[in-house]
């Protein structure tokens, strides 16, 4: 069974891919064209941008994202709606420029991955794990303050102070 871990793991590798064919273009081969019609290279590339950054909740340049109409009865987005901004936006960046934020996009994506499966390692999930810890039982003292509450000299006894006035 595919695990959210296996897709993680598989985004990474994939995202590791890509960066690295994007590393080996020139400035050049952004206008070359692709097999989808009317997208150069260089539109892929901000395709890719575009969509990672969006995933990792980064800021979009102004007119870069999609703005939902609110009434009913609107036409319905198609996926072309969705991608045109930020690839349009995009167009003219220079290759160091889409890197820039196709590698900012990456690590953040990668920081937030790492974040959400913090808990794994314990056999809880995110929710589980936080319930867990809420609260210990009354009687479990950690070993950590077991020691805060032992007496180096063993009990003190009881002494009567005076009536403060």
């Amino acid at each position: 069974m595919t695990t959210a871990r296996d897709l993680a793991d598989l985004w990474d590798e994939t995202s590791r891919a890509a960066l690295a064919l994007v590393e080996e273009l020139s400035e050049d081969d952004l206008s070359l064209p692709t097999e989808l019609p009317g997208w150069s290279v260089g539109d892929v590339v901000a395709h890719l941008a575009h969509l990672e950054s969006v995933s990792a909740g980064m800021p979009q340049p102004e007119g870069g994202s999609l703005t939902l109409p609110a009434e009913d009865g609107a036409q319905p987005v198609t996926i072309s709606d969705v991608v045109e901004p930020g690839v349009a936006i995009r167009r003219g960046w220079t290759l160091a420029e889409l890197l820039d934020e196709l590698r900012a996009a990456c690590d953040a994506r990668r920081d937030l991955l790492a974040d959400a499966d913090a808990f794994r390692s314990l056999g809880l999930d995110r929710r589980e794990a936080l319930w867990a810890v809420r609260r210990l039982p009354d009687d479990a003292a950690l070993p950590l303050f077991q020691a805060a509450t032992a007496r180096e000299l063993g009990q003190e006894p009881a002494q009567a102070l005076p009536v403060m006035p």
